[in-house]
């Protein structure tokens, strides 16, 4: 079966790639190769290859820079998914759609579900909102699967920058009043593999994370444990705990960010995928 992914070079690419079933024919594309923000390359790309499946995961993920490029991130987010729908109806592709927390206000109190209604606050989840409008608008078969909180041992996120500052501080100041739910790019990318072979089995609208909530400074402490039994750290620095205000931000992050998962229960033990990710950052 051939699959398509959009932003191979990405986290969850890269997860994607590495996680690949065997009879799968990948058909990597980075946004040079298929650039979301260009509908007519994305339609002559997509009618092309002919792919079975398409898994998009291209976005504009920047908070704090879709602040200041709204109409960019609105091309990318928005517009984009849009231009997939439209080229996979074509060839008789499903799409499987990766979207984020950040559609939410965050201000509930308790885990959203899915069908929750949106209301985002930032550019980048208003973008990314009426991009999951736009796609169930247009596309015949898709999946919208939504996760937060992404890391891995590949490109830039919240683990590496904490084993980063670990290696070189006495302590750390980490937000504690942000709640979510980590979520490792290896457990999600096995996850849409099944998704991509069985795309009847599960909902339109889907939620996948870790599989408890945490604060930032919860996340980091954890992370800090792992790196020492690892041996990655040598010491362990402090973590203290701050509050959203004392930390400098552009853009505001939710308070919380919780998802209900409604995915199928394979193992999403943030925990266990902050091993696997110190491991693979070992073999490096």
């Amino acid at each position: 079966m051939k699959v398509l992914v959009t932003g191979a070079n990405g986290q969850l690419g890269q997860a994607l790639k590495a996680t690949k079933p065997a009879h799968i024919e990948l058909l990597g594309m980075t946004r040079e190769q298929l650039d979301l923000a260009n509908p007519t390359q994305v339609f002559a790309v997509i009618t092309a290859v002919k792919p079975r499946v398409i898994i998009n995961t291209a976005a504009f993920t920047r908070v704090d820079d879709a602040e200041q490029n709204p109409q960019l991130a609105m091309a990318i987010n928005a517009d984009g998914p849009a231009a997939l729908a439209e080229a996979a109806n074509a060839v008789g592709a499903h799409i499987i759609h990766l979207s984020t927390d950040y559609v939410f206000d965050g201000d509930a109190l308790t885990p959203y579900a899915p069908e929750v209604p949106l209301n985002p606050k930032t550019e980048y989840g208003k973008s990314k909102a009426v991009g999951e409008a736009l796609l169930a608008k247009k596309a015949k078969s898709y999946q919208i699967v939504r996760t937060a909180w992404l890391f891995s041992e590949y490109g830039h996120n919240f683990v590496k920058t904490i084993l980063r500052l670990a290696e070189k501080q006495q302590a750390l100041r980490i937000v504690a009043d942000q709640v979510g739910c980590p979520t490792y790019a290896g457990h999600l990318a096995e996850y849409l593999w099944w998704q991509a072979l069985n795309p009847a089995v599960m909902p339109k609208l889907q939620h996948f994370c870790g599989d408890h909530a945490v604060s930032w400074a919860e996340f980091a402490a954890q992370i800090v444990l792992a790196a020492i039994k690892q041996g990655r750290l040598k010491r362990a620095p402090d973590i203290i705990p701050i509050s959203s205000s004392e930390y400098a931000s552009k853009t505001p992050r939710p308070r919380y960010s919780v998802l209900q998962n409604n995915a199928l229960p394979i193992c999403r033990d943030w925990r266990v995928g902050i091993e696997q990710t110190i491991a693979a950052l070992q073999q490096q």
